[in-house]
């Protein structure tokens, strides 16, 4: 990157981009409000040129989006097809002579639209930790169990969706996985379809995408209603995104703004790494957003 990448990408107040375009306002999730300008560098993948200015700025741990990849654009064309995600997940288990029934998955149901992850392992050796108010922890919701077609009932909203749903309204998030070549296996159902259609995320050789499989924690799929809003937080390891379907808008500041955000630091809370805040009804009142806002980009990331 050029000597102008020192001041990428372009930060501005928090409160500034909420107030164009408010966390609530689910009637912009497909057309951002104008005008609307992006500030990170796309790179056209198919271009061999771009594509090796791309590495550069992943190598810096720079924030940058591509288009133009073939192995995502292929998945796009069958991912965006409800009936073809459902006759992927709505397989069938046979329970040694009973008749088959469908495969059920673990969903997170959030009583509003902000939806605050967990782990559920964690929630009662943190109530007993004796740590300063872990004795009235309270999960921020249940996970529930449901096949992929109940699921499909609450995620795809028919006619003027518009009118169906409101941030007060719950959300239901379903999250998929594909373990890393290192990780021991899981209960979970296979989703081997994940593989024949994300091949350079999950498969080595290293790539692009990943670098370095012998550390690669797999593949996360999250399949959300459209009003789902996750709380602010950072991952475990560095990740790359592929919007398969829909549209998803991303905030992102950088690392030095955590102790200014209230991210949750005790390993013990079943929350770390997480905001525990929703943006949308706090952003005068959570300590030091004065300062934290003055370090936000925004990400518009749809199809």
């Amino acid at each position: 990157p050029s000597s102008s990448s020192l001041y990428y990408p372009y930060l501005r107040p928090l409160k500034e981009i909420y107030t164009e375009w408010p966390q609530h306002d689910l009637r912009r999730s497909d057309n951002p409000p104008p005008p609307h300008k992006e500030y990170l560098k796309v790179f056209d993948f198919s271009v061999p040129s771009e594509r090796k200015e791309a590495l550069k700025y992943r190598q810096m741990e720079l924030p940058f989006k591509v288009r133009n990849v073939k192995e995502i654009d292929e998945a796009v064309l069958k991912w965006s097809d409800p009936n073809y995600l459902l006759g992927k997940l709505e397989k069938k288990k046979s329970l040694r002579g009973k008749a088959e029934s469908s495969v059920s998955y673990s969903v997170d149901v959030a009583p509003t639209s902000f939806f605050l992850w967990y782990d559920p392992r964690r929630v009662k050796p943190y109530i007993n930790s004796g740590r300063p108010n872990a004795a009235t922890y309270k999960e921020p919701h249940k996970p529930s169990s449901m096949s992929a077609a109940e699921y499909f009932k609450h995620a795809i909203i028919k006619g003027d969706w518009e009118d169906q749903i409101t941030p007060d309204e719950p959300s239901y998030y379903l999250q998929l996985g594909v373990n890393g070549i290192n990780q021991k296996k899981t209960k979970n159902p296979p989703n081997t379809f994940l593989h024949t259609s994300l091949p350079s995320f999950i498969s080595p050789p290293s790539n692009f995408f990943v670098s370095d499989f012998t550390l690669n924690k797999g593949v996360q799929c999250r399949i959300g209603t459209r009003h789902t809003t996750a709380a602010a937080h950072y991952d475990n390891g560095r990740n790359m995104i592929a919007m398969l379907s829909g549209s998803k808008r991303y905030v992102i500041m950088p690392p030095g703004e955590c102790k200014r955000l209230s991210v949750v630091r005790e390993r013990e809370h079943p929350s770390r790494r997480h905001v525990l805040l929703d943006f949308k009804d706090v952003l005068e009142e959570v300590e030091g957003m004065e300062e934290a806002r003055e370090w936000s980009s925004e990400i518009a990331v749809r199809l």
